[in-house]
Order: C-alpha cells, then structure tokens, then sequence
C-alpha cells in the first residue's frame, strides 16, 4: 500500500500537460543530449512558464515519504516573482551544515502547447541566506524517512557546487 501511494505521488509531480486533447512531455535539458542542449535553451527562453510545484524535504515529518507537495503555484503575479528571482543570483559553494530547509521545485514552461521541465532545489540556510541549484530529479532523491543525517547525505549527493545566491527572497 505504501509503495501504491508513492508511486500514485510520483506519477502527481511528474504528471503530463494536456494540450489539444494529446499529451506531449519532452525531456528536461538536463536529459537532453549536449548536440540538443542549446536547442533546448533557446526553448526555454522563448518558452513561458507557467506553473511551479513546490515540494518540502521535511525533517519535522521524517516518517512521511519525502519530498511532500505543498504547493502549486500558477498566478501570473506570483510566477513572475519566482521567474524574475530566480534569474537575480551569483555563483556559489554551498556550506551543508548551514542549510535549514530544502525544497524541490518543479517548473513548468510551455511553449506551443508543448510542456518543458526543469528541476530545481531551493535550500534556506540558518541566516536566511537563500540559494538554488538546477539539478535532474531521480528516485535516488526521494526517500521514506528524512531526518537531519538523512538531509547531511542529501546535500553531499547533490553536491556544493553550483550552487547560486540568490539576490531577492522566494515567497515559498
């Protein structure tokens, strides 16, 4: 049964758009080959985005299977703050003992009808300093319990590196 709702949670994140009654997913960059990757950048600039899921990593909740969906955001007012922001940033390596909360964000861009996905993981540190890091997201990331050693490991998997500051605070 446990294992029905995580697949049923996956198959919700990682759900498709509907557009003119077919379904049509194509692959994030980061699944892209390198001869497809300024393709796909060119996409996603002239693509618009239209909807982010926002997902917790939970110490609070370590029981509960990680990361939860705890929004959806799709207003044009408040995308537009979550896209101008996360384009406002510096380049950073990241200090793991000093995060506090991690979030898994979905964005949605669309352009023709056709949905396009990047992955981003979005950390708040113990200052309020706020950071991202695009990323691709896989299995190895979701987890059943998620406690403190659990978040340590996390962020040694994803790596300090490229990491970006951002300049403007995320309304999460």
């Amino acid at each position: 049964m446990k294992k029905l709702i995580i697949v049923a949670a996956l198959a919700f994140v990682f759900g498709c758009s509907i557009a003119n009654e077919k379904s049509s997913v194509v692959p994030t960059e980061s699944e892209s080959s390198p001869s497809e990757s300024s393709e796909k950048t060119g996409e996603m600039e002239s693509a618009v985005l239209k909807t982010i899921n926002v997902s917790l990593y939970s110490t609070k909740h370590p029981e509960k299977a990680q990361p939860m969906l705890i929004n959806v955001i799709s207003e044009p007012d408040e995308i537009k703050v979550y896209d101008t922001n996360l384009k406002k940033n510096v380049l950073v390596e990241l200090a793991p003992h000093d995060i506090s909360d991690v979030y898994y964000l979905q964005l949605e861009y669309v352009k023709n009808g056709v949905s396009v996905y990047k992955d981003i993981l979005y950390a708040k540190s113990s200052e309020n300093k706020e950071y991202y890091k695009e990323f691709k997201m896989d299995s190895k990331y979701s987890y059943d319990k998620f406690d403190e050693q659990t978040k340590e490991t996390f962020i040694q998997l994803i790596g300090k590196s490229d990491w970006y500051l951002l300049a403007d605070h995320l309304p999460i």
